[in-house]
Order: structure tokens, then C-alpha cells, then sequence
């Protein structure tokens, strides 16, 4: 991509050089044909005017063809003259552009320069074993919003907001790229099956028969919804009785136990038109420790026609192709190390988007909400307006990301209610996504864990259209994710299906001890 970038600006600037001296060797011939400046053919007709009425008298109408003569040549040299100034003129505004798109060029390239460095440094550190890694101070500290109900200031612990490069000890060897990247060539980040019948979700919620789903074939990860072991129950036990021996029966430490479900919908209004978010959720085992570990992305595309879709499913792609091989390959345990492959890997995939932007010349961007389970701890990153909640039966639902749009400023500074988010007329205005620059700043969490806790990854269709007190009660249903996805669905269409909505439900069963 430099090296486009420098080609490029060194063919544009060749023909500047070239029309100035264009420009001045037509200045040499039109000072010489028109006998310097201001032109003798101007002169001429200048003092032929005055003497007209004398020379009309001595010549008659013979003289109307040579002044007739005279006029032309004086306007031609004038339309002459006129272009040589415009096109100078053009020549020094094109200069002075070329100037400021040269400053703003040698900016671009350092900012891409420093986010390819970085993009680097993260594929050198995913091998077991490697050097240490320490990161700069972040720029900024970022605070969750308060919780939604009774839950405690202190359930989520925000890391930083992280932005641009980090020195880093890099390991000895790096894995190759193109066989990390051969893993997920096939990647597909949307796909549909059906999921629970409509008896099924009926004793809770009405919903559609079909849903979308969005995770890898089982050929490339485990599947999606990983259910508990299902012996069978005796026909009296009530759901929460089964649920408890379920429970009951899992390993009693040392693993960590989640299940998931996922959903995506177009929605109601934009039926007809492409689906822009997209979504991942994946469960895979470590290489070497054979830890279990959980990665859900969420991603709402923008752009307009097609390009919403393309960067959402661009950004979920590349993050995974990213994150994934560094996560099941490593040991390390750190909570430094875990978020610096999740941002690192999230930076390269913002620098794709903002790479496919410049050479398009297009205008995509999106959002995203990514969280990482492993051990007893969930690692949540957020740029934009995408959330994760975290429900804890005795606490309730609490908000753990922060948007990053104009309404969550004005609610924070106090300027409007928390109603008024849902109808404020710039309630769709975000300040921060990916693909709009080089670099990114994304906001890390870390989320202590417990049993029977549930994290909820969602786009702004879902909870524009659901209230926090709704969500929070459907969370508390006793049912596996893929059901509560399916409800959640079901209550955004039911609350308009404005936009695009997705869902990502992640139940721990279990945590590491």
C-alpha cells in the first residue's frame, strides 16, 4: 500500500514541471507574436480610433476592411492573453493543492507506516514461548455507563482506549501469514439455518420459524451452540430442576463452560435491501494448554447499497483471521497480551478497510463490539454505537460498553434524558468507527466473570428498538441463547425493525478456577 501510495504521488507530479514550462514557452511566443505587451496590434487600433472620422474622410469605405482586419487580430490576442493569465492562474492553484495533498500525504503515510508496524509486531507475537510484551500508556481512560439496574460501579473494570502503535519485544520467529490466512479463505461470516421451531419458542415468545446465524462451518471451528451433557430427565422435573443438574454434572474446576447463540435480520423496513451487519461467535480450545476460550464480533456496516455489508463482513474477517490463530497458538495468559492481539488485530482490520477506502475511493465504515471469554474473565473491545451488556441474575443487566455517538455525549453531559436517546433526531451521529483513518482508538474492558452470568454482543437494532428493563427480562429467561436470540429478535421487530438487528448471547455454564 506505500508503495501505491508512492508511485502514485510520483506520477502525479510529473506533470506539473511540465505545464509550467508549457506554460511559460506559450508566454516567449505570445510576447513575440504580439511585438511585446501590452501587444502593437492594440496600439494600433487604439490610434486608429482616434483618427477614424480623418481617415474615413480620406479613405472612404475602403477603410472598413483593414480596421475590420485590425479589430479580430486585437481580440485575438486579448483571448490569448486572457487564457495564458487563467491557465496561470490554474497552474498556481493546482501547485497550491498539490502542496496541501503533499502534506496531508507524508501524514497519511506516517499513520499507515506506524499501523502496518504494529499490524507486524502482532503476527511475530502469536508464537508460544515468545519474548514478553509491554504496551505504552493509553491516551485515554474510557468509563463504562452506569448500570441499568442495581448492579455494583465496579462489575466491569475499563482498561483503555488504545490508539496507534505500541513498542513490543517481538519473538524470533513468526508464523507464516499465508498459512494462518488459508485457515479462513473460506470464512463465511453470514450463513442461514434454522433454528428452534416456532412450539418450541412459543411458551416464551413468538417468533419467526427461520433465523439467520452467523459462525463458521463446524470444519473450521466447533459449533456454535454448545449444549450442556443431555441426559435424559424424568417427565415430571421442571426446567429449572433440569437446568440445575445440568449444571451440577459439569467438571467441578479448571474449565471454563460457555454456550452461544446468534442472530442476525435485516428487520422490518430494510427487508429488501442487503443485510450490513454481520457477525461471528466462536469456541475453540488452545493448541497447547487445551483451555477453552469463546470469541464473539458484532459489526454494523455503513455506506450506503452494498458497502455497509462489505466493510462489516471485511472487519469481522480480518479480525478473526487475526486474533484466532494468535489466540489458540499462545500460552500466555496475561491480560496485556490478550487484549493486545484483540486490539492489534482489530487496528489491521480498520487499516484493510481504510486501504480498500482510498483505493475505491469510497466511503465505507463500521462499527464493532468484540468480547473474549477465557478463564474467569471477558475482554470486551467497542468502537461505535454497537454494545455489550453483561446480565448477572443477582445484579441485573449493566451496560459495559460506551457509544461513541453525539446522543451518549449529550446524555453524559447531562443534556438530555436517557428516554431521549431513543428519539433524539442525532441519535444516529457516531464520532468513532473503523475505516474512517489509519488508526483507531478502541476502548478495552475486562469483565470478572461468574456462573450463570450472560454477555449479551449487540448492533443499535436491537437496542434502539428494546428497552434495557426488556432485555434485562428476557436475559433472565431460563433458556438456552439460541431462544433468548431468537426472543430478543423478535422483540426488536416487534418494536419497529427500523434497522438491521443482531444478536450474540454467550452463557457461562462454568468458569475456570
Amino acid at each position: 500500500m506505500l508503495g501505491q501510495f508512492n508511485i502514485g504521488y510520483g506520477v502525479r507530479q510529473i506533470p506539473l514541471p511540465a505545464r509550467a514550462l508549457g506554460w511559460f514557452c506559450a508566454l516567449a511566443v505570445l510576447i513575440w507574436v504580439s511585438g511585446g505587451f501590452p501587444p502593437h496590434a492594440w496600439l494600433l487600433l487604439w490610434q486608429s480610433l482616434q483618427q477614424l472620422p480623418a481617415l474615413w474622410a480620406a479613405r472612404g469605405p475602403a477603410l472598413l476592411l483593414p480596421v475590420l482586419g485590425l479589430v479580430i487580430l486585437a481580440l485575438l490576442l486579448a483571448a490569448a492573453w486572457i487564457g495564458l493569465l487563467l491557465a496561470g492562474w490554474r497552474l498556481l492553484r493546482t501547485c497550491w493543492y498539490s502542496w496541501q495533498e503533499r502534506q496531508l500525504l507524508k501524514h497519511e503515510l506516517k499513520q499507515l507506516r506506524e499501523a502496518e508496524v504494529q499490524a507486524t509486531r502482532a503476527v511475530k507475537r502469536y508464537r508460544p514461548g515468545g519474548g514478553g510484551r509491554s504496551r505504552s500508556q493509553p491516551l485515554s481512560t474510557s468509563r463504562p455507563l452506569a448500570p441499568t439496574s442495581g448492579s455494583p460501579d465496579l462489575l466491569t473494570r475499563p482498561l483503555a482506549s488504545v490508539s496507534g502503535p505500541s513498542p513490543s519485544a517481538e519473538p524470533n520467529a513468526a508464523p507464516s501469514l499465508e498459512a494462518r490466512r488459508a485457515l479462513w479463505a473460506n470464512f463465511p461470516t453470514q450463513v442461514d439455518l434454522s433454528l428452534s421451531s416456532p412450539p418450541a419458542l412459543s411458551a416464551l415468545m413468538a417468533a419467526p420459524v427461520e433465523e439467520q446465524l452467523a459462525f463458521p462451518s463446524p470444519a473450521e471451528a466447533q459449533a456454535l451452540e454448545t449444549p450442556t451433557p443431555n441426559w435424559p430427565a424424568p417427565a415430571g422435573k421442571r426446567a429449572e430442576e433440569r437446568r440445575t443438574e445440568t449444571l451440577a454434572s459439569l467438571p467441578s474446576k479448571g474449565t471454563l463452560v460457555i454456550r452461544m447463540g446468534a442472530v442476525t435480520d435485516p428487520g422490518l423496513k430494510r427487508k429488501h435491501k442487503p443485510n450490513e451487519d454481520n457477525l461471528v461467535a466462536i469456541q475453540q480450545q488452545r493448541t497447547h494448554s487445551g483451555q477453552t476460550f469463546g470469541l464473539c464480533v458484532v459489526a454494523d456496516g455503513m455506506g450506503g447499497h452494498s458497502n455497509g455489508r462489505e466493510a462489516s463482513r471485511l472487519v469481522v474477517e480480518t479480525f478473526c483471521e487475526l486474533a484466532l490463530p494468535a489466540l489458540t497458538n499462545s500460552v500466555e495468559n496475561d491480560e496485556t497480551f490478550l487484549t493486545g492481539i484483540l486490539v492489534d488485530a482489530l487496528q489491521h482490520a480498520n487499516l484493510k478497510l481504510y486501504q480498500r477506502n482510498r483505493a475505491e475511493k469510497a466511503d465505507m465504515g463500521t462499527t464493532v463490539t468484540a468480547a473474549l471469554l477465557l478463564d474467569s474473565t471477558a475482554y470486551v473491545l467497542n468502537v461505535g454505537d454497537s454494545r455489550t451488556y453483561l446480565y448477572r441474575p443477582a445484579t441485573g443487566l449493566t451496560q459495559v460498553t460506551q457509544d461513541h455517538s453525539v446522543v451518549a455525549r449529550l446524555l453524559s453531559a447531562g443534556s438530555i434524558s436517557r428516554e431521549d436517546v431513543y428519539r433524539h433526531p442525532q441519535r444516529n451521529q457516531i464520532y468513532r468507527c473503523l475505516g474512517d483513518r489509519a488508526s483507531v482508538e478502541v476502548d478495552v474492558f475486562a469483565v470478572p466473570l461468574l456462573r450463570g452470568d450472560k454477555l449479551l454482543l449487540c448492533s443499535d437494532g436491537l437496542w434502539e428498538m428494546v428497552r434495557d428493563p426488556q432485555i434485562e427480562h428476557l436475559l433472565g429467561l431460563t433458556a438456552d441463547p439460541v431462544t433468548i436470540c431468537q426472543c430478543l429478535l423478535q422483540a426488536a421487530l416487534d418494536g419497529g425493525g427500523d434497522d438491521n438487528v443482531s444478536v450474540i448471547v454467550v452463557e457461562v455454564l462454568q468458569i475456570a478456577a
